[in-house]
């Protein structure tokens, strides 16, 4: 909010969307009240439509303290919009490289998160470039690939263990077979079911006006 309220004067055609629900609406509400940014900043809740939000954006923010692996990041990513994120413990700097596919900032450093924001508002052909490697950066978390990476990790595993039959399953598991050495598709877990993902949500997102539904 308060990196916000640094870049609206020099772009008043751009605004503040923050999605999500919590103890801290109050004082949210009050810091747009105090800035002046009534209409500029809209606390926009929980949303009924999940990743709607990536149609409503030019760019995304996330400005966390902390962070874990910040699933809403990659969702913005995959969706191509170019990304601003702190760079704090931990996840964000494994998944954006800083001046490719997103930008990284100190962790409530409020003039370098005005300084980013600026800079993209500024740019559009460099969001359009830095949304497209953003995408191309999310590749590597598909589900296909990481699956591979566990069953290679497992058949690694098991082979290490050196038991003939560990063996045979490790060789199985590791050419993308079954327990039974029947083929399935890369990314398809044993039994046929795919992996299941959880919904995603937005923590901030900054567009110009007119572009929210």
């Amino acid at each position: 909010m308060r990196a916000f309220a640094e870049v609206a004067p020099r772009w008043p055609g751009w605004g503040l969307d923050i999605w999500g629900e919590g103890p801290e609406h109050g004082a949210l509400a009050a810091l747009i009240a105090g800035a002046g940014l009534e209409g500029r900043v809209v606390l926009r809740g929980l949303t009924p439509r999940p990743r709607a939000w990536v149609a409503e954006a030019d760019i995304f923010v996330l400005s966390s303290r902390y962070e874990g692996f910040p699933n809403v990041l990659g969702e913005a990513m995959a969706a191509g919009l170019p990304v601003v994120a702190a760079d704090c413990d931990f996840g964000p700097s494994d998944m954006v490289q800083h001046g490719r596919s997103g930008l990284l900032v100190d962790s409530e450093d409020v003039e370098g998160l005005a300084a980013a924001m600026s800079a993209l508002i500024a740019d559009p052909f460099e969001r359009m470039r830095m949304g497209r490697a953003a995408r191309t950066a999310m590749a590597r978390f598909h589900p296909e690939r990481i699956l591979q990476n566990w069953d290679q990790v497992l058949g690694n595993g098991l082979s290490e263990a050196g038991h003939p039959d560990d063996r045979r399953l490790a060789q199985s598991r590791a050419a993308g077979h079954g327990e039974e050495g029947a083929a399935r598709p890369a990314g398809e877990a044993p039994g046929g079911e795919a992996p299941v993902g959880k919904p995603l949500m937005a923590k901030a997102l900054i567009g110009k006006a007119g572009t929210r539904r």
